[in-house]
Formats: structure tokens, sequence, C-alpha cells
């Protein structure tokens, strides 16, 4: 699976009324940070990586305390693309200066349960350690090991849940503090679970649990991959083959 080469613009998908960005940042641990790995792809799989998670506040009308990507909506006074977009927040909502990051690509665009967003996923790398700073939108940030979206590690922080539909769905809980747990599902959980698809060449362990790799092909498989989120009505993008290439 790859990160599409070409970035994505807005404004290409007239009957959704509202366009926005977020920032799938990763970074490697310390002690693998010698050699930049955006300049020796091999090391992609190799590394241990942690994806950057933000807590929304309580107090927010919307998702108050749910977990998401740092990213909002494309502002034409300000913005020229995604990246613009899924930078500037990052920057108002954690503090997260742009010369800090490393642009990888974008993959290609999501489209709200509601119909209302497109969403672009702009997959960045984290060059250099920052301080955060919370606007009132965000709680707290936290980096989960992006491994832990595949299965493996003994299943820890993957449990299966059942939503008001009665129908089965996956979600992800992380140590955020001593005192708080947060819960990765929906649309965040899906892309994460992308996102350590493609950076760790292998798939998920639910998806290998129901013995589809030797038949499915790549649109299936990243459908397969898609589907205990699906409750949240996210839908695959019509460009779905681009970011499949496994």
């Amino acid at each position: 699976m790859a990160f599409g080469a070409a970035p994505y613009e807005f404004g290409t998908v007239s009957e959704l009324r509202r366009e926005a960005a977020v920032l799938v940042l990763l970074k490697a641990e310390e002690a693998q940070r010698t050699v930049p790995p955006f300049a020796v792809p091999s090391l992609f799989s190799e590394l241990k990586w942690h994806i950057l998670l933000t807590v929304r506040s309580k107090s927010l009308r919307r998702h108050p305390g749910e977990v998401c990507f740092p990213g909002g909506m494309f502002d034409t006074n300000a913005d020229r693309n995604p990246t613009d977009t899924a930078l500037r927040e990052a920057f108002e909502e954690v503090g997260l200066p742009p010369n800090f990051v490393h642009i990888v690509g974008t993959l290609p665009p999501f489209v709200s349960g509601t119909s209302e967003f497109r969403i672009v996923p702009v997959v960045a790398l984290l060059s250099n350690d920052f301080r955060p700073s919370y606007s009132s939108e965000v709680e707290v940030h936290f980096w989960a090991p992006l491994g832990h979206f595949l299965g493996n590690g003994g299943q820890k922080g993957q449990r299966e849940s059942a939503d008001v539909r009665s129908s089965r769905w996956c979600s992800f809980e992380f140590p955020v503090s001593a005192q708080q747990n947060a819960l990765v599902f929906g649309f965040t959980a899906a892309l994460c679970v992308v996102a350590a698809a493609a950076i760790h060449q292998r798939l998920p362990k639910f998806v290998e649990d129901a013995n589809s790799a030797t038949t499915d092909n790549a649109e299936q498989l990243l459908h397969k991959m898609f589907a205990p989120f699906t409750f949240f009505r996210v839908a695959l993008p019509a460009n779905v083959r681009q970011m499949a290439k496994l």
C-alpha cells in the first residue's frame, strides 16, 4: 500500500457542502532517529512508529471528549490546499510548527457519514520534537503505538463492542495519563489502521484471521480493513484503487 504521490486538491467534489483535512503525523522512537526515515524508504516498515492523536475538549458541543486527528475545515482566506489546512490546524490546536514536519503525501479523500464533508488525510513525519500548546478545542494529545492498530502486541488495546445497531466494531484503548484512557474508534481508528498497514506493509490481524489474504484483491482487502468501523458510515474514496497498492 502506498501514499499518494500527487497531492489531492479541494474543490473537485461540488456536491459536498464543506471540505476538510486532517494531519496524520508519525514519529519514530527516539533511538531510531539517527537516520531520517524519509531518506531511507526501506526503513519505514522496520521502525517502531507512533501516531499523533488528540482528545477533544469536553466543553465542545460536537463530539466532546472524543479522540481525533489534528485538522479542520478548509479556510479560503488562509489555505491553498489540504496540506495548508492540516498544518494550520495542527499549529492552532497543539502548537506544532509547520517546519517541524516532513510531508510524505496525501491519501485519497474520504466522505463523512453525513456526506457533508470531504476529508483529505495529509501524511507527515515529525522531524523535530515540539512543546505542545493546546487551543480551547483540545484537552490533551498523545502518541499511540502504530503497530497496535494491526492487532499485534497480544491484542493489547483492542476490543470489540456492540453499537446501537447491534453490529460489531473494533475500538482501541490507550493510556493518556495515569488517570485517563482514550478510546479510538470510527473514522479515526479506520485511518490509523490504514496508516499502520501502509507503513508496516502488512494486513491487520482481523483481516488475516478472515483468511482473505490469498483470495481477495487489493480493493476487497481495503474494504475489509474498514469493515469493523462501518457503523460510522464512512465512505471509501471513489478512487480507492490508488490507495490499495499492496
